[in-house]
């Protein structure tokens, strides 16, 4: 057998498979920082709003021990209540619809969900202004309340 022959029938059929295969193994890692990036945006889209960050402080600090901030939770703005909410579900639509991988989510926004829809502490007092129970079951947040039964804090 030549030797121009071993390699065009066995080297370069070798080299394209494990060529192409580097190549999936590499797309496939530059789409799964791409959706982690993502996530990560909405994780800003949090930290970034001074609203936010006071009704999650609030939430953080009763489920601590604070009662003396019930009130305040119970009386916190709507509209700031449904911004939270808002970007809770957005968080859950993108989990539902792209491979993320729900540990990175779970360290993401566990506490966040927990507070709104888990925690015995916070979710009456959120949902007080909000319309109750009634509404924190209504279809609409289904996805954002499965999503919180999916990473709840240990």
């Amino acid at each position: 057998m030549e030797i121009s022959t071993l390699l065009k029938d066995i080297l370069q059929p070798l080299a394209i498979f494990f060529g192409g295969g580097f190549a999936l193994y590499q797309y496939g890692k530059q789409q799964k920082f791409k959706r982690l990036q993502n996530l990560s945006s909405l994780w800003k889209n949090f930290s970034a709003d001074q609203e936010l960050i006071a009704l999650f402080s609030t939430m953080n600090d009763i489920e601590l021990g604070k009662h003396e901030l019930q009130a305040q939770l119970s009386n916190t703005s709507p509209a700031v209540k449904l911004k939270y909410l808002v970007l809770l579900e957005e968080v859950s639509l993108y989990l539902e619809e792209f491979e993320v991988d729900r540990s990175y989510a779970a360290y993401l926004f566990q506490w966040h969900f927990y507070f709104a829809y888990q925690s015995n502490l916070t979710k009456t007092l959120f949902w007080d202004n909000l319309g109750g129970e009634e509404e924190m079951n209504a279809s609409y947040w289904q996805k954002s309340r499965n999503q919180s039964k999916l990473c709840k804090p240990n």
